[in-house]
């Protein structure tokens, strides 16, 4: 059991902003801010502005006691949630990764609400209870625990690998 105690929320992310071509900002490595503050503020009293974006999430493949970035998923997991989001949000997705991380990369077109359910639906991958619930959610699958409950609605569980 892994000690989640004081493990806080800390994705390790860059992003590069572009409205009308032109780049608003850029940051190569946030690591220790909370959530995705530091990109909000970004789209603060801009609601109605469209910006095509890239964001650059970093994932630990490995827990490290209070590190608030784990991702507990495994890579047909995360393909699957991987699919789900190009098709649901109409984004290009990416993934590669190093020896410690998974990195997703993120191409988003759209109003703000949209770079922002985008980033908040990311947590899944890293952030906890988010990554412990995700993997639950296949693990019961696997288990065939949803047994007389209609799934025909579309869910990252129903899309195949």
């Amino acid at each position: 059991m892994r000690d989640y105690n004081g493990f806080s929320y800390r994705p390790d992310y860059g992003y590069e902003i572009y409205q009308g071509g032109k780049l608003v900002n850029k940051e190569q490595k946030v690591q220790w801010a909370a959530c995705f503050a530091e990109v909000f503020r970004q789209y603060y009293s801009r609601n109605q502005e469209v910006f095509e974006s890239t964001y650059t999430l970093r994932c630990r493949k490995e827990f490290e006691y209070q590190s608030g970035n784990f991702c507990v998923l495994t890579k047909p997991e995360i393909r699957r949630i991987l699919q789900y989001m190009r098709k649901t949000f109409k984004i290009s997705v990416f993934l590669t990764e190093t020896d410690k991380n998974y990195v997703f990369t993120f191409k988003v077109i759209g109003k703000p609400i949209k770079h922002k359910f985008v980033l908040t639906f990311s947590r899944v991958f890293f952030e906890f209870p988010y990554n412990e619930l995700a993997r639950d959610v296949f693990r019961l699958r696997e288990l065939d625990k949803f047994c007389g409950i209609n799934v025909a609605h579309k869910s990252f569980l129903s899309y195949s690998n």
